[in-house]
């Protein structure tokens, strides 16, 4: 049965041996060179390069998804203090509100290629989905946009039927 502490050590020593062999890399040495000067095979200095890179893609890919979830919690909080106004009538709200969704949307991939998967928004926010909510929005404003119109209309026409007697 192994050692722990033999396995905790020859786990430390090969991180050890992937920065070095990366650094080795990144100056332009071959994976001959790496495994020569690092007293390891081709083979191994090849997969310590490459696992590095693994490493990194791994590290990158968190810190992209740590950045998106910041600025998708700070769009939704900006979103939601948009929102009733918006849902007013307020068209500075609705352009926020739109713009807002856009960079969701962007943010998720929502406005790739066809073709390409699109994120689910919900499994992302937690909110509803973008599109339902963009379409709801854009109905809603259109509905308060023709009622305006119509008491606009109506006014207009009280006036001309009725215009204010002159004391």
């Amino acid at each position: 049965m192994p050692n722990a502490g033999n396995t905790k050590g020859a786990c430390a020593r090969a991180a050890e041996r992937r920065l070095a062999a990366w650094s080795l890399y990144k100056r332009g040495a071959s994976f001959r060179e790496i495994g020569r000067q690092l007293a390891v095979s081709e083979w191994t200095a090849h997969h310590d390069v490459h696992r590095r890179l693994h490493e990194l893609d791994d590290q990158e890919r968190q810190q992209a998804r740590l950045y998106r979830r910041a600025i998708l919690d700070r769009n939704r909080a900006m979103i939601e203090a948009a929102w009733p106004r918006a849902v007013q009538g307020d068209l500075e709200a609705i352009r926020a509100v739109i713009l807002l969704h856009k960079e969701v949307r962007e943010l998720l991939g929502l406005d790739a290629v066809k073709g390409e998967p699109a994120v689910d928004v919900t499994a992302n926010t937690g909110g509803p989905r973008v599109e339902e909510t963009l379409a709801r929005l854009r109905t809603e404003a259109s509905e308060r946009a023709a009622l305006r119109t119509a008491v606009l209309r109506y006014v207009q026409l009280r006036e001309d039927e009725d215009p204010d007697p002159v004391p």
